[in-house]
């Protein structure tokens, strides 16, 4: 299980990939959150994320709403796991 990440500085937005292995058979249901300006700052919601025992456990999420010149964290958090995964810093420089 991993998660990346990368900015899109023309688009000004963050791109996440999230890679996870559920339970054969099961439904998967997460969150990310992003925490802006240091890794302890509280969680802000993002997207929820869903996967299915008949589709990939790949997820792609674009942050459109990542604040400019300020170090973003994420986090990406599956039900009835202990998984947490974690993908950051980046910023998206102001022009």
């Amino acid at each position: 299980m991993a998660m990346t990440g990368s900015v899109d500085q023309s688009n000004a937005r963050i791109d996440l990939v999230i890679d996870w292995v559920p339970v054969a058979g099961t439904q998967l249901i997460g969150s990310v959150y992003r925490r802006v300006g240091d890794f302890n700052a509280p969680d802000e919601y993002v997207r929820g994320l869903y996967s299915s025992p008949l589709l990939g456990e790949q997820a792609f999420v674009s942050d459109h709403e990542a604040p400019l010149d300020r170090q973003v964290w994420y986090v990406a958090t599956a039900e009835g796991t202990a998984s947490v995964l974690t993908a950051g810093p980046f910023t998206i420089e102001s022009s």
